[in-house]
């Protein structure tokens, strides 16, 4: 390492010290506030329900396809009005959610179970 690469990682390092410390100041009661308010904000933004485009962009999904899964009605939601789908933003993320594949290690220890188990049970004849 050169003089100046040294030189260059102190001060880098110097730097992420003094944006810990900067964290690790008190509150102001202002500053404690103003983030109870944003926090605040946020609780509510997140419970809003979300029409058709505001899912489809949540999801990284087309509109099409949030069509279909509503017409095959694989995903919830509601249409209080008779036209407009409205969808909450947590049974989005359930359906996001809801097909998890599993991890090779998983499959590894289920073979294990059922080669174990199922070598121990006679074979009926």
């Amino acid at each position: 390492m050169t003089k100046d690469e040294l030189c260059e990682n102190i001060q880098r390092m110097i730097e992420e010290y003094q944006k810990i410390e900067e964290y690790q100041k008190p509150f102001t009661f202002e500053e404690a506030r103003e983030l109870f308010e944003h926090i605040q904000r946020m609780v509510v933004e997140n419970q809003k329900p979300l029409n058709m485009d505001e899912a489809s962009e949540f999801l990284g999904v087309s509109k099409s396809l949030l069509y279909k899964l509503t017409h095959k009605r694989e995903i919830k939601f509601s249409k209080p009005s008779g036209k407009i789908i409205y969808f909450a933003r947590s049974d989005l993320i359930e359906w996001m959610l809801s097909k998890p594949v599993k991890t090779n290690e998983q499959i590894e220890e289920e073979a294990i179970n059922y080669v174990m188990f199922k070598s121990k049970t006679k074979p009926k004849m």
